[in-house]
C-alpha cells in the first residue's frame, strides 16, 4: 500500500515522497453489502513549504463525464430546454436588452419548474441538469438546432428504481422578508 501511495500522490500532484516518510493511520473496507468492495489505506506525510503541489484533476474529470454520461444515457426520457430571443423584444439599449434576456431565461426557468412538478405529480423522478449552459455550442451542433437557440437545461424523466434522498431545505420563514 505505501507503494501505491508514494505512485499515486506523484501522479495526481507532482510530489514526490519517499515511503519512510508516510506514516498510516487508517485502513477502510467497505461492508460485505456493498456492491463494488475495495481496500483503502490512508497515510499522512509532511513536507516543506516551499514545494508545489499541482494537482491533476483528469481522473476526477473523467469520473464526473462518465457518470454523467450514464445518467444521460440512461434515462428513458431526455429533454434539452433551450429559449429563444426571437419572439422577444428587441431594444437598441444595453440595459432593456439584458432585461428582455432575463426575463426569457426566467420564463424558461418557470416552464422547467411546472415540468418537474408535473412529473412529481405523475409519480416520475426527474432532475435538472444545467450542462448545456457550459457547452452550448456543442449541444447545438450535435442535436443539429437552430443556431439562434440557447440551450439552458437537461431534464431527465422515468421511474425511480428506488426513494430518492429528500433534500434538506430552510424553511420558508427562513428565507422570506415581509416588508
Amino acid at each position: 500500500a505505501t507503494n501505491a501511495a508514494v505512485r499515486e500522490t506523484f501522479e495526481e500532484s507532482s510530489v514526490s515522497i519517499a515511503k519512510e516518510n508516510l506514516f498510516w493511520f487508517s485502513h477502510w473496507v467497505p461492508p460485505p453489502i456493498t456492491p463494488k468492495r475495495f481496500s483503502t489505506y490512508f497515510f499522512a506525510t509532511s513536507f516543506s513549504d516551499d514545494e508545489q503541489v499541482v494537482i491533476d484533476d483528469s481522473e476526477i474529470i473523467e469520473r464526473d463525464v462518465a457518470k454523467s454520461i450514464q445518467l444521460i444515457v440512461g434515462s428513458p426520457i431526455v429533454i434539452v430546454v433551450c429559449l429563444s430571443m426571437s419572439d422577444m423584444d428587441v431594444y437598441v439599449d444595453e440595459h432593456r436588452s439584458n432585461a428582455e434576456l432575463i426575463m426569457a431565461v426566467q420564463s424558461t426557468a418557470m416552464a422547467v419548474q411546472n415540468l418537474l412538478l408535473s412529473a412529481h405529480e405523475m409519480g416520475l423522478g426527474a432532475c435538472w441538469r444545467c450542462a448545456p449552459l457550459f457547452c452550448a455550442k456543442t449541444v447545438i451542433d450535435t442535436l443539429k438546432l437552430p443556431q439562434s437557440w440557447r440551450p439552458q437545461a437537461l431534464v431527465t424523466l422515468g421511474y425511480p428504481d428506488e426513494d430518492g434522498k429528500t433534500p434538506s431545505r430552510l424553511s420558508w420563514q427562513e428565507v422570506t422578508k415581509w416588508l
